[in-house]
Order: C-alpha cells, then sequence, then structure tokens
C-alpha cells in the first residue's frame, strides 16, 4: 500500500492476523509502486522529483536513478532480471 507520503508492505495469511513488515516516509509524494516479482520484500518506487529508488524491505529505500523532469503517475517503472527502466508516458495521443 502506498499514499503520497508513506508506503507500507504486510505480510498476510489465511489463518492468522496480517503483520506489518515495514512502513516508510517519503519525504516527496510516491507517484508509483511497483513489486519486483522476482524478489519477495523488493519494490520500485519512483518519487515527484523525478527519483526512482530500491525499496528492500527491511533495509530501507536506496536511490538508483533521478530523471530531470517531474515524475507523475503516468511514469511507469519495469524491471526484470536484465535490469530496471523508466518511461514517461504522457503523450497528447493518450
Amino acid at each position: 500500500m502506498c499514499s503520497d507520503h508513506q508506503c507500507g508492505v504486510w505480510r498476510v495469511r489465511e489463518r492468522t492476523r496480517s503483520q506489518t513488515l515495514e512502513v516508510i516516509q517519503n519525504k516527496l509524494s510516491a507517484t508509483c509502486l511497483s513489486a519486483i516479482p522476482h524478489v519477495q520484500g523488493d519494490f520500485l518506487v519512483a518519487s515527484e522529483s523525478g527519483a526512482a529508488y530500491l525499496w528492500a524491505v527491511g533495509k530501507g529505500l536506496q536511490k538508483f536513478r533521478q530523471e530531470d523532469k517531474w515524475c507523475d503517475p503516468r511514469l511507469m517503472v519495469y524491471a526484470d532480471r536484465t535490469g530496471v527502466a523508466l518511461t514517461n508516458i504522457r503523450t497528447k495521443d493518450l
């Protein structure tokens, strides 16, 4: 779950209560949160400043890229085992 300034991860199981694993606070609004399906507990977080972070649960945020442009919700983050790409899909055609 992610709001403008907080993101949280919970472990949800069928027969027990949900358990909070970690909640982080962002100084700037988060505009995109993507789960990395190949690595449990790793997420990509993009901020409105154009920064992209790896969030490894238990290790906090690690900035790995800074774009010159402001990022809005139409910034898409793609990741696989070969790398990560940020794409701004704002166009007049959409």
